[in-house]
């Protein structure tokens, strides 16, 4: 049956809420699934999470089209996603808690991956997760959708720009994302910037750029130290 023409349009578009929802769902899921496994079984079950989150990606991709190149934003999103480096790990050793939850794998590739190309291959593949995956999942899911309906409290969300959440929404997002990382303070002051970021420039590319910037500079970090603990 053909929607009423009455209908209101936010009423039509409700149904794409799920496609801001599912993947980063999907991925929480198996994050906590991870944590309940064997470590030598880690390698795999992190291979279904990319590969089923990759999908899920794929096909709940209308939020994709929130990403908009906008070239004046790549040096002001490479400055915060450096920033956000620099302080990452040193903010959180000086956190006087942390959560329980949402602790992470702190996975050891050299010891229960001694093969050589089997490491490489899970690295390979860790990296693709850390660096693209996750940053685009996640900027759709806390940027672009949680900030807008956090602002609005209804399926109206898509018709605010994308750079007109409120202040309130602001902080609400970002201790959300706060709670969602082990590292929650650093999580909290990174919410900020790259929220910060993407009202400054008015593109969510910006976010993505800083937040791929800021994952691959940790992991190639975590890689250099070993220091699995944030891995």
């Amino acid at each position: 049956m053909s929607p009423s023409p009455n209908t209101p349009p936010s009423r039509l578009r409700n149904p794409l809420m799920l496609d801001y929802i599912v993947p980063t769902g999907l991925f929480i899921l198996f994050t906590v699934f991870e944590g309940l496994v064997p470590k030598t079984n880690y390698p795999l079950v992190y291979s279904v999470k990319v590969i089923t989150v990759t999908v899920a990606l794929c096909i709940f991709r209308a939020p994709l089209k929130d990403y908009q190149w906008q070239p004046t934003a790549v040096l002001p999103a490479l400055g915060v996603g450096f920033a956000v480096y620099l302080f990452w790990i040193p903010l959180d050793k000086l956190t006087p808690f942390h959560f329980p939850f949402g602790q992470r794998s702190a996975f050891d590739p050299y010891l229960f991956l001694p093969k050589p190309l089997e490491r490489n291959l899970f690295l390979l593949l860790r990296f693709y997760g850390l660096v693209i995956m996750v940053p685009i999942m996640e900027e759709i899911f806390w940027r672009s959708f949680l900030l807008r309906l956090f602002t609005t409290s209804n399926e109206d969300f898509l018709q605010l720009p994308l750079e007109g959440f409120s202040n309130t929404a602001l902080f609400l997002g970002s201790a959300c994302f706060a709670l969602a990382h082990p590292e929650w303070l650093s999580a909290f002051l990174c919410g900020l910037l790259y929220a910060l970021l993407l009202r400054y420039t008015r593109t969510l590319t910006a976010p993505l750029i800083a937040h791929m910037l800021t994952n691959l500079l940790l992991g190639l970090s975590i890689l250099y130290t070993h220091n699995w603990s944030y891995w």
